[in-house]
């Protein structure tokens, strides 16, 4: 989008100092306007190719980042586990498993609880 811009801006000013080259005198004042004219352009033109270099480096970081994971992700997938660090690791996941039965079963018991309390105080009442 602001490539657009730069290069409309550039555009325009081009026009303007192409109509100043063939229309106006040759004064003092003129070869001024035609320099300032003629700096702006350039400036334009940097401004536009900063912004496309700028551009072009966030999308080379971005890719250099991707990549970095693509590459670590592959490379863990791909390396062995010792059977040490195997078994370890089931361990591990069977114990987190279990608290979390545990915490389940305790869940259900109160829901139940619940239940069986609220079921008792209908009939109290």
């Amino acid at each position: 989008m602001k490539i657009d811009q730069y290069k409309q801006a550039k555009s325009l000013m081009s026009q303007a100092l192409s109509v100043a080259v063939n229309s106006l005198g040759e004064g003092r004042a003129v070869q001024e306007a035609k320099l300032h004219m003629r700096r702006a352009i350039s400036k334009l033109e940097e401004a536009g190719n900063k912004h496309e270099r700028r551009k072009q480096t966030e999308r080379t970081y971005h890719q250099q980042w991707w990549d970095n994971i693509v590459t670590g992700s592959v490379a863990a997938s791909q390396s062995p586990m010792s059977p040490e660090a195997t078994q370890k690791s089931l361990d591990q996941l069977n114990s987190m498993i279990d608290t979390e039965k545990k915490k389940l079963e305790d869940l259900e018991s109160d829901i139940i609880d619940n239940q069986t309390t609220n079921s008792n105080s209908v009939f109290l009442d």
